[in-house]
């Protein structure tokens, strides 16, 4: 199978803009404008951008594991020092509830975390950190993960990885219309400004943690093995402001 990559340059110039806004209700009004020409939502801006591309076709599959929890991460790294001020969240049930959290890679810190309501199944819902003074500042160079957990709030400690709110979309993007044998583009890595996001990770845990308990009691560290470079899963993005 011929697998095709997306140079970063290439990926960088298609992106058109970006595809959420800060909440205008805590921002005053005469900055508005000028943060949303600075805000940085990679991973919306990138599937953004491919669907405007009639050459290529972005597979969404709504997918599910057969038992037990998964946390899925990207690992990202911003070219310049910055502010992470919204975490975000695309899936296919909405009205389901999951944990969206940012990390520091090389210590497995957890930054930041936010449940937030998924309200369209085609566009990513965002809870703003900073309405509560939870925004996060980042270094350069430094590998951040940003990950969500694919165990809705609502169906609690009972897992069925069939019942709504626990599914998640299988990603994979071809050129041409129609399967047959693709041409699979990678996705990863992909950059857009100052993000570069690297590779996807997942880490699949029981329906009963080891030892027993609340499955949602510890949020499980998302590096469990990597994802090949044509899958993705998710979604989940961050919001960045340089400074």
């Amino acid at each position: 199978m011929k697998k095709l990559s997306i140079a970063l340059i290439t990926l960088s110039a298609i992106f058109a803009s970006d595809s959420c806004s800060p909440d205008s209700s805590i921002i005053p009004s005469n900055i508005l404008n000028q943060i949303q020409s600075i805000q940085e939502t990679p991973v919306a801006t990138l599937f953004d951008s491919l669907s405007k591309i009639p050459s290529i076709t972005v597979n969404y599959v709504p997918d599910s594991f057969s038992h037990g929890g998964v946390e899925f991460g990207y690992t990202f790294q911003a070219s310049a020092p910055g502010t992470i001020i919204q975490l975000g969240l695309r899936l296919p049930d909405i009205n389901f509830t999951h944990t969206v959290t940012l990390w520091d890679s090389a210590t497995q810190t957890i930054l930041a975390e936010a449940d937030i309501l998924n309200q369209s199944s085609l566009k990513f819902s965002y809870v703003n950190l900073a309405a509560n003074n939870q925004q996060v500042v980042i270094q350069p160079n430094h590998t951040y993960i940003i990950s969500w957990n694919s165990l809705s709030k609502e169906n609690g400690a009972t897992i069925n990885s069939g019942q709504a709110g626990n599914h998640f979309y299988y990603i994979q993007m071809w050129e041409g219309s129609t399967l047959g044998t693709p041409n699979y583009l990678t996705i990863f890595p992909f950059m857009y400004k100052h993000i570069t996001v690297t590779a996807c990770y997942l880490n699949e845990y029981p329906s009963t943690p080891k030892g027993g308990g609340n499955p949602f009691a510890i949020t499980p560290f998302p590096i469990g093995h990597s994802v090949p470079g044509i899958d993705i899963y998710g979604l989940c993005d961050i919001d960045y402001i340089p400074l």
